[in-house]
């Protein structure tokens, strides 16, 4: 976004800043510099290709000193009260819209939205209609990012063709940011579902398989 180039983490969501590690920021009591020939990255080896690593799941306190190793217990993300709101708010839009509450139940699919953008410090959604929508999933895909739901969604929702590309940002030696394409990946219809193994089919002949496969 050109309004962003400048500087473009700035005023971002604050769940991006608990998600991302970007350019500039801390982790760890370390600045990154994920810039062309900086520490974090490339061509330096291993190093990000998108120009970004992953901040959820990373325990600061604990030491990677060799020499000074702590051990602590480490807690994986199951299933979350925002999940459960966000749920219900995609399938509350899909029965009776956003703004109706759903016979036995006592929220709209607004509130139930809201109420996830709360927690977050983010404003209340306002969109109505397919907007909506648009603004459940992508509440999705900001809140649940990197708790393993993404892909399923993606084939839940069919939108495998629109969403294949991978991008990420470059930024120069002199601190400009460039978005570039990352990997353009193969998409094809028929990887909304598995194939069905050959020993099942070979257990009934009958059975058929998946369309493409």
């Amino acid at each position: 976004n050109p309004e962003h180039a400048a500087a473009p983490y700035e005023n971002r969501d604050p769940r991006f800043y608990k998600t991302i590690v970007y350019h500039g920021s801390e982790i760890m009591g370390e600045t990154v510099d994920v810039s062309e020939g900086g520490k974090n990255g490339l061509p330096q080896e291993g190093a990000t290709e998108t120009g970004y690593y992953l901040r959820k799941y990373i325990n600061e306190t604990i030491s990677l000193d060799p020499n000074n190793t702590t051990s602590k217990a480490h807690h994986f993300i199951i299933f979350r009260y925002a999940e459960i709101l966000l749920n219900y708010a995609e399938a509350a839009t899909e029965l009776v819209g956003p703004d109706a509450v759903p016979e036995g139940c006592t929220l709209t699919a607004r509130e139930a939205l809201n109420q996830v953008r709360t927690a977050a410090g983010m404003p209340g959604v306002e969109d109505a209609g397919d907007a909506f929508m648009t603004r459940v999933r992508n509440e999705r895909r900001v809140e649940l990012a990197f708790e393993d739901h993404r892909f399923w969604d993606i084939r839940r929702w069919k939108t495998g063709d629109v969403v294949k590309d991978v991008y990420g940002v470059k930024v120069s030696s002199t601190g400009e940011y460039t978005r570039y394409l990352v990997r353009n990946r193969i998409w094809e219809d028929k990887m909304y579902l598995y194939p069905i193994s050959k020993s099942e089919i070979n257990k009934n002949p009958g059975l058929g398989q998946n369309p493409g496969w």
